[in-house]
């Protein structure tokens, strides 16, 4: 979300839409957030449902291009996994973090066809987890990469509800310690 209107647009949207809900944000508030006549939204957008959209679709695509970009600057299996770990604490807790969180808060508020747009969109996101997770066989514990995947995606998307990138605990550190949850150490390996 550059610094376009359509991008001030949609970086408003992300956070009235987290702090107030879908629901009960106006367009006008929309148009008031970044300085515009509320009309001059559909000159971007055809509806508050498309806003809500684009949102989802540029968070996904953005967070996929860091985490390919992340997945092939490492060559090592764990390597590679603390990368990923490491962008997606990021893209939770950086400049992307309300767009994040609204793909969890306002799912339910895109209708049938938007969440199978955004969905296709999240598989190109998950597969590069999988096969990263895939590559990492022989150094995680042993489970079904789906589920690996799912543990790794709880504990991280978990962090927002505790974690502060100004305290204690530098996101290097809770990358590393993420890291531990799932790979063989030499207690675990047998």
């Amino acid at each position: 979300m550059d610094d376009t209107p359509r991008g001030r647009l949609l970086r408003a949207a992300a956070h009235l839409f987290l702090e107030k809900g879908y629901e009960r944000t106006t367009m006008r508030e929309l148009a008031e957030a970044v300085g515009i006549l509320s009309g001059s939204i559909f000159h971007h957008f055809d509806s508050k449902p498309a806003i809500l959209e684009q949102v989802m679709a540029e968070v996904i695509e953005l967070n996929t291009e860091l985490l390919e970009h992340a997945s092939e600057s490492e060559t090592a299996p764990r390597a590679r996994l603390r990368a990923l770990i490491h962008r997606e604490l990021e893209s939770i807790h950086g400049d992307t973090s309300e767009a994040m969180t609204l793909l969890v808060a306002e799912w339910r508020s895109l209708d049938a066809g938007a969440q199978k747009r955004i969905l296709t969109l999240r598989d190109r996101y998950e597969r590069i987890w999988l096969d990263a997770i895939e590559l990492a066989d022989r150094e995680r514990v042993p489970m079904s990469p789906f589920l690996f995947r799912r543990l790794l995606g709880g504990a991280i998307a978990a962090t927002s509800m505790w974690y502060a990138p100004s305290g204690s605990i530098d996101i290097d550190e809770l990358a590393d310690a993420i890291l531990l949850l799932g790979v063989k150490t030499p207690e675990r390996s047998a």
